[in-house]
């Protein structure tokens, strides 16, 4: 189409016409201008990321427990200090003739060990632990400071209780590795970390994300709002009550238009049919212009 045909509606002002039909289309002309909203509120569902947004944040922010079990003690390699009656960690190298150290489970490894505190989800425990002991941890909790492994439950046994019924010692059924049951700091998003692109669709999974970094404020742009208007003489709406009369046809486009438009998850405006009157162009132009966003 001529955008020279629409000269006289130019010099009119943009306010008073639709200029999609006569011009290129362009991704900017669909941006919706940028706005910072609150992260929290109910109805940022359905806006569009602005900007990338990253994380101020560590997650987890502390080393957690991802089973509940104990948090024990190991060595990172060579010999178990404390062990009564553990297997010396020398052996000697094939290559050199000199003792080496062998890298060993984390724990001080199986034995019957005194459990000296519990650490449940949400509390932060105040002390180191040390060789030789062991602490009751649940899901979620945070790691004591010297602890570099969990040991599931389910190879635990109790050993033995205190007068008032709780546990005084826990028999370790079997070693684990460094770090095993942990998540370290920043193991799931390291602060820094983009967790929104531009252009990502704000729904519930988004939102609860940011809810979870405590991100308060974003910048957004709303949702498009496209305005879809037939013109022509001889159309008659698709859901008429009458049929066509002579050489009347049913306007098929702009249902079709306005479905397209939905499934893009954009806000659909249906102006209807329009006659081939320049006027009426332009009132359609101004509907759309003022329809709320």
């Amino acid at each position: 189409m001529d955008p020279q045909a629409y000269a006289p509606a130019l010099r009119a002002g943009t306010d008073d016409v639709l200029l999609a039909s006569c011009s290129p289309v362009r991704q900017e002309a669909f941006r919706t201008e940028a706005e910072t909203r609150s992260a929290l509120a109910s109805d940022i569902v359905g806006y569009y990321v602005a900007c990338d947004v990253q994380s101020p944040e560590a997650v987890p922010s502390f080393r957690a427990s991802i089973m509940d079990g104990y948090a024990v003690v190991g060595t990172r390699g060579g010999r178990r200090p404390g062990r009564p009656g553990g297997r010396s960690s020398l052996t000697a190298s094939h290559c050199s003739g000199t003792p080496r150290p062998t890298l060993l489970p984390a724990a001080d490894g199986p034995g019957v060990y005194p459990v000296i505190d519990a650490v449940t989800a949400g509390a932060t425990p105040a002390f180191r632990l040390t060789s030789g002991r062991v602490v009751r941890i649940t899901t979620g909790a945070a790691v004591p400071d010297g602890a570099d492994a969990v040991v599931m439950v389910e190879a635990t046994r109790l050993a033995s209780t205190t007068e008032d019924g709780k546990e005084a010692t826990v028999e370790i059924l079997r070693g684990v590795r460094p770090g095993e049951n942990i998540r370290n700091v920043g193991a799931d998003v390291a602060m820094g970390d983009v967790v929104l692109q531009a252009g990502d669709r704000i729904g519930a999974v988004e939102r609860g994300l940011l809810a979870s970094l405590g991100i308060q404020q974003v910048a957004v742009h709303r949702r498009p709002v496209v305005a879809v208007m037939s013109t022509g003489d001889e159309l008659v709406d698709a859901d008429a009550a009458e049929p066509p009369r002579g050489s009347q046809i049913r306007d098929s486009n702009r249902p079709t238009l306005l479905q397209l438009i939905r499934e893009a998850d954009c806000a659909a405006l249906d102006l209807g049919i329009v006659r081939d009157q320049y006027g009426r162009w332009l009132a359609g132009g101004r509907v759309a212009r003022r329809a709320p966003h």
